[in-house]
């Protein structure tokens, strides 16, 4: 079938070819960059319709500017990496922020970085080097942040219920705590004050990352959730049971596990057929387009 008939077919033209709508001949790029911008394809498409017929220099003036846009639209969709344990990266209209840097890879530098705290599971100050740049900033647990200044950046302390901003990036600090799990009798391996959640607004998504915590009252508060990063491992943190609980509390839109230790994430879905949420269990390095 020509490339043509088959966007015929698909609904993206009845009058022009592949030609046209990929000048550089790419056209499975093409329809997965059409399902990823839903109506906005369509939008764009019909505002460059009645350019296109009048010459055909216009057509490709035309062609010039969609693939520009195509371009543009899809540097601003973001996506979410998990880079194992509880470190991710988030990507967004060209920004980088990271979470909690520990594991896997690092090849891009940080706009901001976000530390929930200072264990070095969560706080690897050699992976912090790597990716920090003279405007990085870096928002963290007032017991953190004394550990990560050494790295020659700013370091600005955010406390629960408290919000800062920085690169389109709006983060809320919220409540990160161990309830009932200790190290020792009456001391918990994570105490309250010690640590921070994380809520990050950006693209007019809402990401929750919860840190190292047990099960909290204060997560039925969060509000709207797109994305929630919940650990699973149980020993310092939920377990499955918990973390199912704590979906059922918050209900976001979709649920990536982390700080899994040996369990079975996938066991998750079985425990909140209740919620809505959808389950996305990602491999160390797999990204994820939002």
């Amino acid at each position: 079938m020509s490339a043509g008939s088959q966007l015929q077919l698909h609904g993206v033209s009845e009058s022009f070819d592949a030609a046209f709508f990929c000048p550089l001949g790419d056209f499975e790029e093409l329809l997965r960059i059409k399902d990823l911008l839903g109506q906005g394809f369509h939008l764009l498409k019909s505002i460059l319709l009645p350019i296109i017929s009048l010459s055909i220099n216009a057509r490709h003036t035309a062609s010039l500017i969609y693939t520009g846009c195509l371009l543009e639209l899809v540097r601003r969709i973001m996506k979410i990496k998990w880079l194992g344990h509880a470190s991710f990266l988030v990507k967004s209209d060209g920004r980088s922020l990271y979470i909690d840097p520990y594991a896997g890879e690092y090849t891009e530098k940080a706009d901001l970085i976000l530390v929930s705290h200072d264990h070095g599971d969560h706080c690897a100050l050699g992976k912090i080097s790597e990716i920090v740049k003279p405007e990085t900033v870096i928002l963290t647990s007032l017991n953190a942040a004394e550990k990560v200044r050494g790295v020659g950046v700013e370091v600005m302390p955010l406390e629960p219920g408290k919000m800062k901003e920085h690169k389109g990036f709006k983060v809320q600090g919220v409540e990160a705590y161990n309830t009932h799990r200790f190290r020792s009798p009456g001391t918990p391996f994570h105490p309250r004050g010690t640590q921070v959640g994380f809520v990050v607004g950006v693209e007019g998504k809402r990401l929750y990352h919860a840190g190292d915590t047990d099960l909290l009252e204060s997560m039925k508060e969060l509000g709207s959730v797109d994305v929630a990063m919940i650990p699973v491992g149980g020993t310092y943190t939920m377990d499955l049971p918990e973390a199912a609980e704590a979906v059922l509390s918050i209900r976001p839109k979709m649920v990536l596990p982390m700080h899994r230790r040996e369990v079975k994430a996938e066991d998750l879905k079985k425990l909140v057929e209740k919620s809505d949420a959808k389950l996305v269990v990602l491999k160390e390095g797999e990204e994820l387009e939002l």
